[in-house]
């Protein structure tokens, strides 16, 4: 909310100095700063399927925007456990909508990760949640560079 506040202010001062105190799509255009979304579960994906060369892509974009290393990471293993809890809950027999239910997960949401979750192949998911876990224990008693562990991460699955 502090980004988006701040950016309604900014777009109110550029159009508040150019004579007008009605904003229109050429002062947003002007002023404002396009949000880069972080696909989490584009980066988990590329991950778990070791598409190096896309996670690595998706990381530096990160880099680039100054994302902490650890926020990368906890959004990547959030994606990855609920693959992983999905796929464990399927195959003990669960439909989709019990699956949402007791994971307290959107049903459409459930549907595109169990989709994943299944093509994945046997041990990847539980692979990748735990060097994501070795990742994160990694990176919060050192002081390595945090980006590096989370690209050893990648190269190393």
């Amino acid at each position: 909310m502090f980004t988006l506040a701040s950016e309604i202010d900014k777009i109110a001062y550029y159009a508040l100095a150019h004579g007008t105190d009605t904003v229109t799509e050429t002062h947003i255009r002007a002023a404002g700063t396009p949000a880069a979304e972080y696909d989490a579960f584009a980066f988990a994906n590329a991950v778990m399927e070791r598409r190096q060369a896309d996670a690595l892509a998706i990381l530096q974009e990160q880099k680039l925007r100054r994302v902490e290393p650890l926020m990368v990471l906890s959004e990547a293993s959030r994606v990855l456990v609920s693959l992983c809890a999905i796929r464990t809950l399927a195959d003990a027999g669960h439909t989709g909508e019990e699956i949402a239910a007791s994971l307290h997960m959107n049903p459409y949401q459930v549907k595109l990760y169990l989709r994943v979750a299944r093509a994945a192949e046997p041990g990847v998911l539980s692979a990748a949640v735990d060097a994501c876990a070795q990742a994160d224990a990694a990176l919060k008693r050192s002081a390595a560079d945090g980006y590096q562990l989370i690209e050893r991460l990648i190269c190393g699955l």
